[in-house]
């Protein structure tokens, strides 16, 4: 019954996302979750990620825009299986280091949605850009929508 519950809910939120759709968010980096991820990852922290000010940075893999967050279903009412989604495919580009704690805008537009294999899919393509509008980074994510696929 959960698997048909999220599966229902994948479906009807599925059929409001439409290429085109917007949304920019704000995400500061913190020095603790920076440090979760580089011991999550072992990454060898702060290492190469510290300015010649000794101002520390945020590493690269970490600076992107999260599509099933974004544009998935965050309710907390809704089927656990069905919020999220899992990551599948990414190319992404980076400009400019992001120091821990500088705010970062992502400014990210669904380019595409899409169902194969019994998953539903989404592309967003994304700019990260400090409130200077400096260009940190761009890419394109694909990521599906929940965790459970249609037999």
């Amino acid at each position: 019954m959960e698997h048909q519950d999220a599966l229902d809910a994948i479906r009807s939120h599925f059929a409001t996302l439409k290429p085109g759709q917007t949304s920019i968010q704000k995400h500061t980096y913190s020095r603790d979750e920076v440090v979760t991820y580089a011991d999550q990852f072992d990454i060898s922290y702060p290492g190469v990620y510290v300015t010649e000010n000794d101002k520390r940075l945020v590493p690269p893999a970490m600076i992107f825009m999260r599509p099933a967050a974004t544009f998935g279903i965050t309710s907390p009412e809704a089927p656990a299986l069905a919020r999220y989604g899992i990551y599948t495919k990414a190319r992404r580009k980076f400009f400019h280091p992001l120091e821990v704690g500088q705010h970062v805008l992502f400014d990210g537009e669904i380019v595409d949605t899409f169902e194969r294999r019994g998953y539903y899919y989404l592309a967003v393509e994304w700019i990260a850009k400090t409130e200077t509008d400096m260009s940190i980074a761009t890419g394109i994510e694909w990521h599906t929508i929940g965790f459970v696929r249609a037999s």
